[in-house]
């Protein structure tokens, strides 16, 4: 994600190009070239939230570097826990959900399995617990959870976990009762029920 601006002054007017946003509306007030009080605060915010994430990815850097299970992934792996922050509507949540995440927090459950069945989300609702702060992500729920897209999911969750969003991350094996892998013997795996 490039944060670079194209700024172009001739003849006493000022285009200032916007690498999301395009062509910024410059009003020029006395020869002073002045962007509307909204935008600038939000273009101030948005810079700074870049300095934080700027910040964030050389931490995630230096944890790779340093920690011996993320050091020891091969090169192209590591190359891609290194994703530019996305945006909120790279989750594959609906708008009221995105909403309620940015207002309050979440549980990642990843690698969900399909949406069918006896999920986590309806044992937790069956339970009386908040499903409203749960979000599940399952590549068998549709391409658009494909945590290894440039842009999509990883990205959308590095952008929550930045906004400090996400209470905790849940993985594992799809073991539900019915699950292929209770066939296997494992050690401390669940038995064929």
């Amino acid at each position: 994600m490039s944060n670079q601006y194209s700024l172009c002054w001739k003849h006493g007017d000022l285009k200032i190009l916007h690498p999301r946003r395009g062509l910024l509306p410059v009003q020029n007030q006395k020869g002073c070239p002045q962007l509307p009080r909204a935008l600038a605060l939000d273009l101030i915010e948005e810079t700074m939230r870049s300095l934080k994430f700027e910040k964030e990815q050389k931490w995630m850097q230096e944890l790779i570097q340093s920690h011996p299970v993320l050091r020891e992934l091969p090169q192209r792996i590591q190359d891609r826990l290194l994703a530019d922050v996305g945006g909120w509507k790279d989750l594959p949540i609906s708008r009221r959900q995105r909403k309620r995440l940015q207002r309050d927090s979440c549980l990642v459950h990843l690698y969900a399995g399909e949406d069918d069945g006896f999920t986590l989300f309806r044992a937790l609702k069956q339970q009386g617990g908040n499903t409203n702060q749960l979000l599940e992500i399952d590549l068998k729920r549709g391409e658009f959870h494909n945590m290894l897209n440039d842009v999509g999911t990883y990205s959308g969750l590095l952008c929550a976990v930045m906004h400090d969003k996400v209470d905790a991350f849940i993985a594992g094996p799809n073991w539900r009762t019915r699950s292929v892998f209770r066939h296997y013997p494992k050690e401390n795996a669940p038995r064929p029920i």
